[in-house]
């Protein structure tokens, strides 16, 4: 929904949520597949990275990883990633000097979602570079869906890594929107 100063009321069927996001955050949201009945049995599934601009079209967010059953974090076994988009680019920068979550490296990024979006892009491109076995990456297009009744840009079919190859404090680009 557009962003507004003023009241706005809002139907919600019985079997929906109305979640409430503030303008200018990144979610990375748990892309879990169907029929997951717990947490547990989907912590191994993709990721799925939100972006809500706020009124200057840019946001930022973070993802934190570890193992979520033990202590091994304070050894070091853990990542934190910042999320940070401009208008036109996303980027991630490792956030933690010494974080060195081993699952982080296989934690794939499948799908970004961009709100409020005025316009269809011309081409997305999917910058993501770092050590990837993937053929299908470093500027290369990417799979997009413009949506142009709710204003959403759907990024589809990626396999980008959360924690590949980053440096601690230097940003990456993963996706770069081309208008």
């Amino acid at each position: 929904m557009p962003k507004s100063n003023t009241t706005q009321y809002i139907i919600i069927g019985d079997d929906e949520f109305g979640t409430f996001v503030k303008a200018g955050q990144i979610l990375p949201i748990l892309n879990y597949e169907v029929g997951r009945m717990s947490i547990l049995q989907a912590i191994d599934d993709p990721i799925r990275i939100e972006v809500y601009p706020d009124a200057s079209n840019t946001a930022s967010g973070n993802l934190y990883l570890d193992d979520g059953m033990s202590n091994q974090y304070l050894s070091g076994a853990q990542t934190l990633v910042t999320y940070t988009f401009n208008g036109t680019v996303l980027n991630v920068t490792k956030s933690i000097e010494n974080g060195n979550y081993f699952k982080a490296s296989n934690k794939m990024i499948d799908e970004i979602v961009i709100l409020n979006v005025t316009a269809c892009p011309t081409a997305v491109l999917n910058t993501w570079v770092n050590n990837t076995p993937e053929p299908a990456q470093g500027n290369v297009s990417a799979l997009f869906v413009y949506l142009p009744s709710t204003l959403e840009l759907h990024i589809i079919d990626l396999n980008i890594p959360v924690d590949d190859g980053l440096t601690y404090g230097q940003p990456q680009g993963l996706i770069q929107i081309i208008y």
